[in-house]
């Protein structure tokens, strides 16, 4: 389960809540894809493949393929008072 980082992680015994969704549309559907790619991935008789194979693919995330140069000219162009 992904969630938002003002989620709460524990239940009220103080055990780790690892099975409860996020209230959050956005993470339920991140969620959701990492399980699909989870099922993608798997290769019963190659464990060690699946797991490489889906770290590449959450790598391919990050900054959602957008070089911090076009991610620095956006935020310009679209917060432009945040850019100072």
């Amino acid at each position: 389960m992904i969630r938002g980082t003002n989620e709460e992680m524990t239940k009220e015994d103080s055990s780790l809540d690892l099975w409860t969704e996020s209230r959050f549309r956005v993470f339920q559907k991140v969620t959701d894809n990492a399980n699909a790619a989870m099922l993608h991935f798997c290769a019963p008789t190659h464990p060690e493949l699946s797991v490489r194979s889906f770290m590449v693919y959450s790598k391919s995330f990050s900054n959602f393929g957008m070089s911090k140069k076009t991610l620095t000219s956006w935020k310009k162009k679209l917060l432009p008072h945040f850019s100072k």
